[in-house]
């Protein structure tokens, strides 16, 4: 995965920028067995993802600056030249297998001030 896509999950327009949104990344089947295949767990995956997915500061907005400076309380202060991480930690990504047949894995953006909620629907 290339640091251009790894930024990805956490962009200059998204609300994990703003907040405490979680990221979530949606494995599809195939995609889920190759890494466990390969020997990586759930745990490994949020590890890469948050030591490699985040965006230079200075590439956020001038108006994202500005707020996060008025609550320095709420936001994570990595100086100008610092990088904005996908979370405060690796458990704040969300890892979630689903989906068919063929690689079709996304990565869903937060959008709202919400805490993820996780629930075992059938066996």
């Amino acid at each position: 995965m290339s640091q251009q896509d790894t930024w990805k999950l956490n962009n200059p327009r998204g609300k994990n920028l703003t907040g405490n949104f979680p990221p979530i990344v949606c494995l599809g089947l195939e995609h889920a067995a190759t890494i466990a295949r390969d020997g990586f767990s759930k745990e490994d995956i949020k590890a890469f993802l948050f030591e490699h997915a985040g965006i230079p500061f200075r590439q956020i907005s001038e108006g994202n600056r500005l707020l996060r400076k008025k609550h320095p309380d709420t936001y994570m202060d990595v100086g100008e030249d610092g990088i904005l991480p996908i979370g405060t930690s690796k458990d704040d990504i969300l890892i979630m297998v689903a989906g068919g047949e063929g690689k079709h894995s996304c990565w869903l953006p937060p959008g709202v001030d919400c805490l993820a909620v996780s629930r075992i629907i059938g066996e």
